[in-house]
């Protein structure tokens, strides 16, 4: 099964330490759009490729990684609902597993930006950024639906 996904980049200015804060508070509590997560309960929400693994963690080093304009990037890549509703009945093993599919879309897109995003060398080749980045994903049990945010 093929789909696109939407995605939407956004970032948070230098500085704005509190508006980041609440932002990745946010992320790691919140179950779904109407839900939220005890806050001394929930699960392990974020998946650490080196930025950290809680907001505090998360808020710590992109303040020490910021630059003069931008303290973090966000990014949230929503797969179409339908698809993913259907999901369930056209591959019941996937569904089981789509969380670790999540997983794999957020590091094919986040390995494409760096790629992208990366230094171009004298021969015409790039070589790509090695940012730090941690992510969440909201999938509930029982929802037909998936999530992915990653600030970077």
């Amino acid at each position: 099964m093929a789909m696109t996904c939407y995605t939407d980049w956004k970032f948070i200015r230098a500085g704005a330490t509190s508006k980041t804060k609440g932002l990745l508070r946010y992320l790691e509590y919140r179950e779904d759009r109407y839900n939220h997560h005890p806050r001394a309960a929930g699960p392990e929400r974020w998946i650490d490729c080196g930025l950290g693994r809680g907001w505090r963690e998360i808020l710590r080093n992109a303040s020490e990684l910021q630059t003069g304009k931008v303290l973090l990037r966000s990014l949230v890549i929503r797969p179409p609902q339908e698809l993913v509703a259907q999901l369930q009945a056209i591959d019941p093993k996937l569904w089981n597993d789509r969380l670790k599919l999540m997983k794999e879309v957020v590091d094919r897109v986040m390995g494409a930006e760096m790629e992208r995003a990366g230094i171009q060398r004298p021969n015409g080749s790039r070589q790509p950024l090695d940012l730090p980045y941690s992510h969440v994903i909201h999938a509930g049990a029982e929802k037909e639906a998936s999530k992915a945010r990653t600030p970077t």
